[in-house]
């Protein structure tokens, strides 16, 4: 038992390190590490990721540069992006796309199309989402032992309206003042209880 807790925290570390930024290129300057240059050829897999990761580092490069912009001005680190209405990110971020794509030997356009498709892996993704759900399943197996507990079958048709009346505020849509939500973004059949 211990042994397979072990094997699956060291999973789970080594799958949060694989999603992490090269942290020995990482500055608050606004400035591009030049040390990782040549072209890549975009049609071999392990250079789009580069690519991919290159733009990542120049995002995270940007956001530090805004925020300590916002530290020198204001005294406080952070909210970078608000300086100028984001103007100042953005420009920092401009440069450094510029520089991505010389570096590379790639057309300033083709750096901009794997920013805005952007990269994420689907391991991690997967992982996510089978975490959640473990921990919804967990969850709605103690919320149901409850009231399967509080209403047992024996109590007839009152054991299975009760738990479907009390769900109903929680299966509504939420209701934003000022906004509308459109209907379709939510389960058809909510036309039928509301």
């Amino acid at each position: 038992m211990c042994d397979a807790v072990n094997r699956w925290l060291l999973i789970a570390v080594l799958a949060g390190l694989a999603g992490c930024i090269d942290r020995t290129r990482v500055n608050e300057r606004c400035e591009w590490d030049r040390a990782d240059t040549g072209p890549l050829d975009l049609t071999i897999w392990p250079n789009r990721r580069h690519l991919y990761k290159d733009v990542e580092l120049a995002e995270e490069l940007a956001i530090r540069y805004a925020d300590r912009i916002h530290q020198e001005r204001f005294g406080s680190y952070g909210h970078g992006g608000l300086i100028d209405n984001g103007r100042l990110r953005d420009s920092c971020m401009a440069s450094l796309m510029d520089a991505v794509a010389s570096v590379h030997e790639l057309p300033l356009e083709r750096v901009e199309q794997a920013r805005a498709r952007g990269y994420r892996d689907w391991r991690w993704d997967a992982g996510v989402l089978v975490s959640f759900a473990c921990l919804y399943g967990v969850l709605v197996w103690i919320g149901g032992g409850v009231v399967v507990r509080r209403f047992p079958r024996e109590e007839g048709l009152s054991a299975l309206l009760i738990p479907l009346v009390a769900s109903l505020p929680v299966a509504r849509p939420p209701r934003v003042p000022g906004r509308h939500i459109p209907s379709r973004c939510y389960w058809p059949a909510r036309r039928f209880f509301f």
